[in-house]
């Protein structure tokens, strides 16, 4: 897993080495920094439990995000390829130099072979044809909210990586169906098609 945000002015990539094992249809939490007491009464969200915590200099890392800054933020999850960069290209689109059974509109995206997901939040980070280069995927910042962004491999075989399946969501990732955005000032707050 793969965190950049701006650091002293800076785009700096944070790294942690996943540990465990992920069921199928199981979840994998990583717990960063506290942002409240799991005592308070008002807080929606307390999470118990997880599978790994992420420390930073002996800290729990800290993932909010600097809106005043012009600097990127994201997360790339990666099958190896531990030093990613910030510049480093994860995905570009299929310019039909490559094509996949012919069919270069239904997979427009071609992956780097560590590749498995990526998304950026409030200002991505660019080239200078404003091409993301770890992901497509910007996603605004709004306060007091919370982003719940599919699984991109979701209906996919396991371990896939080529496009060789219509059905699946390496031929539609990207797309803002996929997030789902949740104001955590309502009074209720719930997932689309969830029983949470």
């Amino acid at each position: 897993m793969h965190y950049t945000r701006p650091t002293d002015d800076k785009q700096t990539v944070y790294h942690l080495p996943l540990t465990g094992t992920i069921k199928a249809g199981g979840t994998y939490v990583i717990a960063g920094a506290y942002y409240g007491s799991k005592k308070d009464e008002n807080a929606y969200i307390k999470v118990d439990s997880y599978d790994q915590e992420w420390y930073e200099d002996g800290k729990l890392i800290d993932f909010t995000i600097n809106t005043s800054s012009s600097l990127g933020n994201g997360f790339a999850l990666t099958y190896g390829n531990e030093d990613l960069t910030p510049t480093t290209y994860l995905w570009k689109a299929n310019d039909s130099s490559v094509t996949i059974f012919n069919d270069t509109k239904t997979y427009p995206n071609l992956y780097d072979p560590s590749f498995i997901d990526a998304i950026y939040f409030f200002t991505g980070v660019i080239d200078s044809s404003k091409t993301g280069y770890w992901a497509k995927l910007v996603l605004g910042i709004k306060s007091n909210t919370m982003y719940k962004n599919t699984f991109e491999l979701d209906p996919a075989q396991q371990a896939y990586q080529s496009a060789n399946v219509k059905d699946s969501s390496r031929a539609r990732w990207a797309s803002t169906a996929d997030v789902w955005i949740v104001d955590l000032s309502s009074p209720m707050i719930s997932f689309p098609h969830s029983k949470e």
